[in-house]
């Protein structure tokens, strides 16, 4: 009762300050905890998280943002990067917490698909919580036990619940959060078949749920986690075992197959793979995704086939082995800067974020560990909430080079040239400026570098 009490409390207090008044408003809350914190509103675009705003929560913790928003999944961030994950469907969303560190204190005044959505997201951590220990207890035990029976019903006993529960959300309901629902949820696996039989299983069956011409799903985080999620399913294959690459393929090819139903969502899905891969520096992934995997020759329109040549055409340029984009202008130290005609043996191109606490462990390697006056010319460009920040952070790591930043953050052209969609990202040049390297951690650029030095 006093919970009860508490959450019309914070509703009252939010519409004293003006929040819940407003219906039109899109997000509307009271989070106690985020008093006088900065709140950030990101959409999930598929590819990535954009911030589309910012706003400061008032005494009571109260805050609200009046962007015009499209369908889809968002997520709203505090300054003390506590997180909530909400839907938008074109009517507003108001709630309240009394907790910020417990969802299960989320009350929603106004969004039924909200509710839902929560409902699902707390059991669903709730139960993956307990199925990863249950297996991990699994994994130590003869099944021949009785131990290891008692627990394996325990875990068949959880995972049907869990079953039961969403089925209780989505039954009978085709509206978008139970499609989301659906498509999201864990498939279930039998104990009694061998780790082998159920991976295949899963294989077999990951996409069940998910109707490849719902594009409803692309702005949301639900489709890409469960493409990732399948493609891991194939690193565990004993065929792929000295050969990642290969494993990602045939993972790839069996997800373009179902993607290419609906020439929207194979778009977004080569889009997807094309940006991870690259940031990861898998180049022969790439070059796969470069040939359109399942398309045929004249299988597609002249249109749809030109949107697919601009969508793979940025990789087409900063792929290992062809010349660099020329990065120049004028750096946050007023330095004149034209990467083609510098002099340096070697170039390091990194692309950084405020927020990126990698990227500066990153670049305090680079700094103590390879000379940056005669063998390496570093360049980086940065994005940050403002130009204070770098400035401080170049300070603190006592970083030479030459250092770029702008207020056009993911727009600045260098990102763009680049094709930059994740922090770090790191491209090794040589005299010429062609891409000899893209370094998935510090690691890699040193065994590359050890292979250079004989």
């Amino acid at each position: 009762m006093k919970h009860f009490w508490a959450v019309i409390l914070l509703f009252f207090v939010g519409v004293g300050a003006g929040l819940p008044a407003k219906a039109q408003l899109p997000f509307s809350g009271t989070v106690a905890g985020w008093e006088g914190q900065t709140v950030r509103l990101l959409a999930y675009t598929g590819l990535k998280l954009d911030t589309i705003a910012a706003t400061v929560a008032d005494e009571q913790g109260s805050f609200s943002f009046e962007n015009s928003l499209r369908k889809g999944m968002y997520l709203l961030q505090s300054d003390g990067n506590a997180e909530l994950e909400l839907l938008y469907e074109g009517q507003p969303v108001q709630f309240v917490m009394t907790d910020a560190n417990d969802l299960a204190t989320l009350q929603f005044v106004r969004s039924k698909i909200n509710e839902k959505w929560s409902a699902y997201l707390y059991r669903r951590a709730n139960y993956r919580d307990a199925a990863e220990l249950l297996k991990s207890v699994l994994r130590q035990y003869d099944p021949q036990t009785e131990f290891y029976q008692n627990t394996a019903a325990e875990f068949m006993r959880l995972q049907s619940g869990f079953r039961l529960f969403s089925d209780s959300l989505t039954l009978n309901d085709s509206s978008y959060v139970a499609r989301l629902i659906q498509a999201d949820r864990d498939l279930p696996i039998d104990l009694k078949h061998t780790a082998n039989e159920q991976r295949k299983y899963l294989i077999d069956n990951f996409f069940n749920n998910i109707d490849f011409n719902d594009l409803s799903l692309i702005p949301t985080n639900v489709l890409t986690t469960k493409m990732i999620d399948f493609l891991s399913l194939y690193q565990g294959l004993p065929q792929f075992a000295s050969n990642s690459d290969a494993g990602f393929v045939v993972g790839l090819g069996a997800i373009f197959e179902k993607a290419k139903v609906n020439m929207h969502m194979y778009e977004f899905v080569l889009a997807y793979m094309l940006e991870g891969f690259s940031a990861l520096g898998m180049d022969p992934v790439v070059n796969y995704l470069l040939n359109y995997p399942k398309l045929v020759e004249g299988e597609v329109p002249l249109e749809q086939g030109l949107r697919l040549d601009a969508i793979a055409e940025p990789y087409q340029k900063v792929r290992v082995g062809v010349k660099a984009p020329n990065l120049s202008g004028t750096t946050i130290d007023g330095l004149p800067y034209d990467l083609y005609a510098s002099k340096a043996k070697h170039i390091i191109v990194f692309f950084a974020s405020g927020d990126c606490e990698y990227c500066h462990e990153f670049l305090s390697k680079i700094r103590k560990k390879l000379d940056l006056q005669s063998d390496f010319e570093l360049v980086t460009v940065s994005i940050a909430d403002n130009r204070n920040e770098v400035e401080a952070a170049l300070k603190k790591m006592k970083l030479t080079g030459y250092h770029f930043y702008d207020d056009l953050r993911w727009e600045s052209k260098a990102f763009l040239d680049y094709h930059v969609s994740s922090t770090p990202s790191v491209f090794v040049l040589d005299a010429q400026k062609t891409i000899v390297l893209k370094p998935y951690d510090f690691e890699e650029l040193m065994e590359w570098k050890r292979v250079l030095d004989g």
